[in-house]
């Protein structure tokens, strides 16, 4: 039979054959339909959840929230680490007193015998005391790991033990966050015991009390969301860090300006992505000056020449050579795929 449209109809759960049904009563008019119609029958904002308090149309809601981590599937890697083992290695994770290897699969943690270690992630999204999140990771490897919701300031918020597994298996915490100063999602190692490994293929951190990472098929867990979106990623990330010549070009060219009033060097304005804050400046590999006329003067210094304007961004490079006041040069990479202009603009 048709459904009808009903705004408020008055539902009896039937159980019978090992089928559950329900009676629909409108007035004089009763039907018996699946349970699986229900929701076409009830509107998503009275149907709940497990938990008895949230709405289905809450839960989508949530749901489409995404994904309050950044280089969530460990893609995004400007500094082109192998692996690490303190600071920043692959875009926007902190990891120490452990080794971290960017794999194929992920990221995959040694632990260390001598502290405890961790690698992690500042969350610099709109969060604040009193919201219900879920950290979710699909993992595999030993004992000893914990995923953490956790502070910057000091210990973690609510953390649970990562099973050990020798196939990808899910685990997830959920906390209401309180005396907030920075959000952090981690993975740590509380033990100090060598040799302890994780791979971390992808998480997930998410507003509301459900894990919207992964779900089950068979005995095996399926991730929900489709693959990042690369440049996407890598936006999100060059916020925070960027490396000019990262794809590695030998003869990379990174700008181009006139001498200044002094003629001891070239202001130089370099395009830069939207950046967090104003980033400090390094450089590493080779560079050179290169004037109207072709004359070639090698690079001895890169360093800030003004600050407080994020992009473009005046760079001071200086030169052994003789400049000529007024002329324009070009800064260039000197034959060398190494060299790179680091703009670190990290939590």
């Amino acid at each position: 039979m048709a459904i009808k449209s009903y705004e408020l109809p008055k539902v009896d759960i039937l159980n019978g054959g090992g089928v559950t049904n329900f009676l629909v009563n409108k007035g004089t008019e009763t039907a018996q339909l699946p349970a699986s119609l229900l929701p076409q029958i009830l509107p998503a904002d009275k149907l709940l959840m497990p938990d008895g308090v949230t709405s289905i149309n809450r839960r989508l809601q949530q749901i489409g929230s995404g994904n309050l981590i950044d280089n969530a599937d460990f893609s995004i890697n400007q500094r082109g680490v192998t692996s690490w083992t303190s600071g920043y290695g692959l875009d926007r994770y902190r990891c120490g007193g452990l080794t971290a290897h960017a794999i194929d699969q992920g990221v995959r943690l040694v632990s260390s015998s001598t502290t405890y270690s961790n690698v992690f992630q500042i969350i610099d999204r709109s969060v604040k005391d009193g919201d219900v999140v879920t950290l979710s990771a699909l993992t595999k490897g030993n004992n000893g790991f914990r995923l953490v919701i956790g502070r910057a300031h000091d210990s973690s918020i609510k953390a649970v033990d990562i099973p050990a597994s020798d196939d990808w298996e899910l685990t997830s915490v959920t906390a209401t966050l309180s005396n907030l100063s920075k959000l952090i999602a981690k993975i740590d190692h509380p033990a100090a015991v060598a040799g302890d490994e994780i791979i971390i293929h992808r998480w997930k951190l998410e507003p509301g009390p459900f894990q919207t990472l992964a779900h089950r098929e068979g005995n095996t867990w399926v991730l929900n969301d489709p693959h990042p979106n690369y440049a996407l990623e890598l936006l999100k990330c060059q916020r925070y860090f960027y490396a000019a010549n990262a794809i590695g070009n030998s003869i990379a060219y990174f700008g181009q300006g006139t001498t200044n009033n002094t003629n001891t060097l070239v202001e130089i304005e370099v395009q830069i992505p939207n950046m967090r804050s104003y980033p400090a400046v390094s450089y590493r590999g080779s560079f050179y000056l290169e004037s109207e006329n072709g004359e070639k003067l090698p690079v001895t210094g890169i360093s800030v020449f003004r600050s407080g304007v994020v992009s473009p961004i005046l760079l001071g490079v200086k030169t052994s050579g003789t400049l000529t006041k007024g002329k324009l040069y070009r800064l260039l990479a000197n034959d060398d795929s190494n060299a790179r202009i680091i703009f670190d603009s990290n939590l």
